[in-house]
């Protein structure tokens, strides 16, 4: 990969630590690197850190490895198609991955919420934040909140106990309040889903209601696929991906070179460590002569430079004289 691509191999292992670390297998690594250079290049972000959010979030929604792809490119066409970019959305799903993926959400769909919340400001943490909010009160909602639904008629849970699809119960909110004025609305939203996240559902409801919301949603998850290696080849299609794929080749043929003849320049670094460490005990035992050698280097070293610069002053004074 490091000899194929603009990322070096050094690049490439770091991205693959990160996998590791998070429990993937050699084969599975090895499946997911090429979607990890297309999702960095495409975002213009470190490929370790790369690894290290796709994985995260691969984790939170329980998805296999097998899934990285489908990862990267959801996340790769929410980045082009909202307000937010890839940090924004490691933040977003840091708050409320874990708890989505419990209520049921689809990667598609909780992406789908953290792009329509960015294109209003909502970004990061702070959108993170409002989605779990709305998570946590739509699965266990207070007294009054409890009270709220059920005179809007709106089941936030199936026969079962389940949590019913987020957009179709935004949907449902939509529609049970589509005729009250903007002030009966917010303050209904705040209560239903508590005041730090009432501005952000109210932009979720009102897309909601006019099918932005599961449009969005939908697009994303059937809409993404290849984005990421598309977004990476026009990102790369210039002077600098050149650039950076001939220093990868580059890095790739220094490594080669040092791996093959490996033997012979450890014994050479052995060799030379031998020598600096006979010096070091040579000197230890000389401290006397040592300084002595020392001194007469330093002072030959400041006869020449000062040798240097008389030669060059004088040189300077001989220069417009006429020939």
């Amino acid at each position: 990969m490091g000899a194929d691509t603009s990322f070096t191999a050094t690049d490439v292992s770091r991205g693959q630590a990160f996998l590791a670390m998070a429990g993937f297998t050699p084969e599975s690594i090895r499946a997911a690197m090429p979607s990890m250079l297309d999702l960095s290049k495409a975002g213009d972000i470190d490929l370790a850190r790369t690894a290290d959010i796709s994985s995260n979030i691969l984790s939170a929604f329980k998805l296999p490895a097998s899934e990285m792809t489908q990862v990267a490119d959801v996340l790769a066409l929410t980045m082009t198609t909202s307000n937010v970019d890839l940090e924004m959305l490691a933040e977003t799903m840091k708050y409320m991955g874990p708890i989505a993926q419990t209520a049921g959400m689809k990667l598609s769909e909780a992406a789908a919420a953290a792009g329509l919340l960015g294109n209003i400001g909502i970004q990061a943490s702070n959108s993170g934040t409002a989605l779990r909010a709305m998570l946590n009160r739509l699965a266990g909602p207070t007294k009054q909140a409890k009270a709220l639904f059920e005179e809007l008629g709106v089941n936030t849970k199936d026969a079962k106990g389940n949590m019913r699809n987020i957009i179709t119960v935004m949907t449902d909110v939509a529609k049970a309040t589509e005729k009250m004025g903007s002030a009966d609305r917010l303050s209904i939203y705040k209560t239903l889903f508590g005041e730090e996240a009432a501005s952000g559902m109210n932009e979720l409801i009102g897309q909601a209601g006019s099918q932005g919301f599961a449009k969005y949603a939908r697009q994303l998850a059937t809409e993404s696929r290849g984005v990421a290696k598309q977004m990476s080849q026009v990102m790369t299609d210039n002077i600098k991906g050149d650039l950076d794929t001939l220093y990868s080749a580059v890095d790739n043929v220094r490594i080669q070179l040092f791996e093959g003849d490996s033997d012979n320049l450890r014994g050479l670094v052995r060799d030379i460590t031998d020598v600096v460490r006979a010096i070091g005990g040579w000197v230890k035992a000389n401290p006397a002569l040592a300084s002595g050698l020392l001194k007469g280097a330093l002072a030959i070293s400041t006869l020449a430079a000062a040798g240097g610069g008389l030669a060059v002053m004088i040189a300077g004074l001989i220069g417009p004289l006429p020939c």
